[in-house]
């Protein structure tokens, strides 16, 4: 049989669903002609649906190898790539070596392909301190940190030390931080990949698109609205586009990327404000639950519980909204098997759609207590980390001014907030409207930001309060016929902390003006819910 005929009754084999037998017609043609590129291709492609993601990397390789200009190769070896990374799986030397070969050579693949033994023989001369530091820029990127350079060290001197080698593969290939270095590199060849099929077909959208979604994977949010713009440029109703940059203005917090965004689509934003996107669940066995916490009302208590009911695979657990989507993101893309019943996080209801819950659960708090603790909790964690933060005007400026009195640092972020202090001003509200920290004029009067709230208040299936905690915690789990504790272990509880009645009145007063909204979303969900006993 010809090539063309051996490809022809590979197809039927697989629409047939006898993968098998397509697969071995795909290598009787590779073997008939090793140098048609089409052949690795298709069996590429039959590899992959069976699962066999390693091996369909290297037919899409060896195709491009054959046809340095082969488009559809560079596409199917980036998103299989990609899925790959998104999956955290390895995969063997010679893999990374032929991916390597189809890009351009830079610092992403030299850290994929780096060789343990070429550096421990190149580096034998150092002492141990000059070592370590260059175990550090080689492998992590960056200059040693004091701590761990000190830490290390003491492994290496002891009177049974560690080798030089072992160093390597147990403390530094192990680590997190390693992990996330080659992920980001992996990432990189990927965009490189894209790149080269751009080369080929300036104008393909469908590649633009998947080129930056791996950009978000990196959080380079403004790279990638940048190449949205461009999707849209050449095609102006490319609905994926526009729905990826409707997600990202939800997440992005920088003023100025959002602007751009609305730049770009500046009719498609505000369609959510008459939009319901849940209708209160009828089936006394949801299958789908998410929690959405706000900030400093026992979630972390509460997600504990919870989290005892399901299965590991079965919770994704996230901070706030980039951490949900990112998460969400790879579980979609890799297609896992992985089937959630809990979501919970410090999420905004504008992106609670993508949850599709059939059960959803808040707690409120009383908004002037809920502030006080929400400060000294930040004032407590970051005392020996105090990270620099933007105010909307770009200036930088601590997160906590230990220099300063907490009176006067709480009254700086209600004063002149940057993005960070919106925890402090109206969060439940607009958590529950629309955003925690994108907070658009367009969206309406504070009036109208507070009806949208009550209004999705209204379409949870349980509204519990913080400060009846024990109580409505265990009206939940009656409901749901779950088995309460009798001992509830509170978490991330902020112990030293001022109390409201020792607080001065002026604080007090200035924390009310600039939670006025919130103070009264809490009255309605008291009077709706119940008062407190």
């Amino acid at each position: 049989m010809s090539i063309v005929e051996l490809l022809r009754e590979a197809n039927r084999q697989e629409q047939k669903g006898e993968w098998d037998e397509a697969i071995a017609t795909y290598h009787q043609a590779i073997q008939n002609n090793p140098k048609f590129h089409w052949s690795h291709y298709y069996l590429g492609k039959a590899l992959e649906e069976q699962g066999r993601l390693d091996e369909a990397i290297l037919c899409y390789c060896q195709a491009i190898k054959i046809n340095p200009q082969f488009f559809p190769g560079y596409c199917r070896l980036g998103q299989t790539f990609y899925l790959l990374t998104q999956q955290n799986q390895e995969l063997p030397f010679q893999h990374y070596q032929a991916i390597a070969s189809c890009v351009e050579p830079n610092f992403a693949t030299e850290r994929l392909l780096f060789d343990d033994q070429v550096f421990l023989e190149k580096t034998k001369h150092l002492n141990n301190e000059d070592f370590l530091r260059q175990i550090y820029l080689t492998y992590l990127g960056r200059e040693a940190d004091v701590q761990g350079l000190q830490n290390h060290l003491q492994s290496l001197e002891v009177s049974n030390p560690i080798s030089r080698k072992d160093m390597i593969e147990l403390k530094f290939r192990n680590s997190h931080e390693f992990a996330n270095v080659t992920r980001f590199s992996k990432l990189e060849i990927v965009i490189n990949i894209y790149k080269k099929a751009l080369d080929i077909v300036p104008d393909s959208c469908s590649v633009y698109y998947k080129l930056a979604q791996v950009l978000e994977a990196q959080n380079k949010w403004e790279e990638a609205i940048e190449v949205y713009r461009k999707i849209l440029e050449i095609n102006p109703v490319f609905v994926p586009a526009v729905n990826q940059l409707q997600i990202l203005f939800h997440i992005v917090v920088q003023p100025k990327l959002i602007t751009e965004i609305k730049k770009i689509i500046p009719n498609h934003f505000f369609a959510y404000k008459n939009k319901k996107y849940y209708s209160r669940c009828t089936s006394s066995s949801p299958n789908k639950y998410l929690f959405i916490h706000i900030p400093k009302t026992a979630g972390s208590l509460i997600n504990g519980l919870i989290e005892q009911l399901f299965l590991p695979e079965e919770c994704l657990l996230f901070l706030f909204n980039d951490g949900f989507y990112d998460r969400y993101k790879r579980h979609l893309e890799a297609n896992q098997p992985k089937q959630f019943k809990f979501f919970a996080g410090h999420l905004s209801y504008d992106l609670s759609h993508l949850v599709d819950a059939d059960y959803k659960i808040t707690f409120l708090r009383n908004p002037v207590d809920r502030v006080l603790s929400n400060y000294f909790f930040w004032r407590k964690i970051y005392i020996n980390c105090n990270p620099t933060i933007e105010d909307f005007n770009g200036n930088p400026c601590p997160l906590i001014d230990y220099d300063l009195s907490w009176e006067e640092d709480l009254l700086r972020h209600l004063a002149a907030p940057a993005i960070n202090s919106l925890d402090f001003i109206n969060l439940q509200t607009w958590q529950l409207a629309f955003n925690i920290y994108n907070r658009p004029h367009e969206i309406g009067s504070d009036r109208e930001v507070l009806s949208m709230a009550k209004q999705h208040l209204d379409d949870f299936n349980f509204v519990g309060i913080y400060e009846r905690l024990n109580s409505d915690l265990g009206r939940l789990f009656k409901e749901q016929g779950w088995q309460l504790p009798e001992q509830l272990e509170r978490k991330n509880a902020t112990v030293e902390r001022k109390q409201i009645s020792e607080v001065d009145s002026h604080i007090i007063d200035v924390i009310r003006s600039k939670n006025a909204l919130d103070i009264e979303l809490y009255d309605y969900a008291l009077n709706k819910f119940g008062s407190i006993l």
